[in-house]
């Protein structure tokens, strides 16, 4: 098959989970044969069009001061106008905005929308979560563009696809007549690099880490929606029974300062670390 895949995001220009998800489907798809067309946002120096392990990688998207909700609609159907009359089988869309710049091209294959999160429930959550006056005004207005393209996509898609149960639900929440275009394709793991390590001692020297404690490790974005607030008093909770714990958070976020904060009120300063990316 001939696949055009539209990402708002391509690892490694941007690190995070989405981007992985997207790079490393796009690759296995690829490696099953398929050919692979890719548009995502322009990088740096990077050239727009390369090959990238089978992959053919156009970074044509153009970002400017506007914002991407914006701005990407438009920029995609302009990257795929500018394909000219190559024809492909399936339109796999990793994001709302970049499938609704995909509807009313006439393309004539499916679209597939890969529904990674709800984009106008998170702007939505942010603007509780402290914002100046100014900062949730302007959320309040990209919020209603996220929740038209949101519609959009759902409603156009000819399949939706979740990576659990808990995003299903939150499709359902936005339009329920999509029920029956859902499916639910859990996300993989890379055994190779995430397999236990025949020598837990030894790794945990090596790290500084004492082998006697219990360990728990979080690995996200430091964001509102994660639920970190709610981990660290559960941690505390369970720290009160066990003082042989320890909790170690990775990732980087605008909620750092307040999370420190809330782990010195909770007097954790020697059992829950901020490691930053990793």
């Amino acid at each position: 098959m001939r696949i055009l895949v539209l990402a708002q995001q391509w690892f490694p220009d941007y690190a995070g989970g989405t981007a992985r998800v997207v790079r490393a489907t796009a690759e296995g798809l690829a490696q099953r044969g398929h050919e692979i067309v890719l548009i995502a946002p322009q990088f740096g120096e990077e050239p727009e069009v390369s090959v990238v392990n089978g992959i053919e990688v156009r970074r044509v998207m153009r970002r400017g001061l506007l914002p991407e909700t914006m701005t990407d609609v438009y920029e995609t159907r302009r990257a795929i106008k500018a394909l000219g009359l190559r024809k492909f089988d399936l339109v796999l869309a990793h994001h709302v905005a970049c499938a609704t710049g995909a509807l009313g091209l006439n393309l004539g294959c499916p679209l597939a929308l890969v529904f990674h999160a709800s984009p106008f429930r998170e702007a939505r959550h942010r603007r509780s979560t402290g914002l100046t006056l100014i900062e949730q005004w302007r959320s309040m207005g990209v919020g209603s563009l996220l929740y038209l393209q949101e519609r959009l996509a759902l409603k156009h898609a000819d399949q939706i696809l979740v990576l659990s149960d808990y995003s299903r639900q939150l499709v359902l929440k936005t339009d329920m007549r999509a029920a029956s275009k859902i499916e639910v394709v859990g996300g993989g793991v890379n055994i190779e690099m995430f397999t236990p390590t025949p020598d837990r001692d030894a790794l945990r020297a090596r790290l500084g880490l004492n082998p006697e404690q219990q360990l728990l490790v979080s690995a996200r974005r430091l964001d509102g929606r994660m639920g970190l607030e709610m981990l660290l008093a559960a941690f505390r909770e369970l720290h009160n029974h066990n003082e042989n714990t320890r909790l170690i958070v990775i990732g980087k976020g605008e909620l750092l300062s307040a999370l420190e904060l809330q782990r010195d009120q909770l007097n954790l300063q020697g059992s829950v670390q901020f490691v930053g990316r990793v």
